[in-house]
C-alpha cells in the first residue's frame, strides 16, 4: 500500500532551488517515499525538537515526518548537509 507524499511550502521551494540533474534525483527518492517511508539507509532524528526521519541524496537531507494511520509522508526540510541540523 502506497503513501501519499505531500511538501510544505518551504520544501518545495528548496526542492525546485536544485540544478536539473540533483532535482530529478531528488524527485526520484521523494517518489520512493511513497511506496517505501522507511528505505535502506533512513535515519530517525534525534533531540528534543527533532521528530521525523531523514534520507541522503548525495550532500543533500531530505527531512520529513511519517504518519502511519493516515499514510501521509510530509516533507518539510530539503537542504545540503552542512545546513540541514544547524536550525534544529
Amino acid at each position: 500500500m502506497t503513501y501519499s507524499v505531500v511538501f510544505e511550502s518551504k520544501a518545495l521551494k528548496q526542492l525546485y532551488a536544485f540544478e536539473t540533474e540533483m532535482l530529478k534525483r531528488l524527485r526520484q527518492k521523494t517518489d520512493e517515499l511513497a511506496r517505501n517511508p522507511r528505505p535502506s539507509g533512513v535515519k530517525k532524528l534525534v533531540g528534543e525538537e527533532q521528530s521525523g526521519y531523514r534520507i541522503r541524496v548525495g550532500d543533500v537531507r531530505i527531512l520529513y515526518t511519517i504518519d502511519d494511520k493516515e499514510r501521509i509522508v510530509r516533507i518539510f526540510d530539503i537542504e545540503p548537509r552542512d545546513k540541514a541540523y544547524k536550525k534544529r
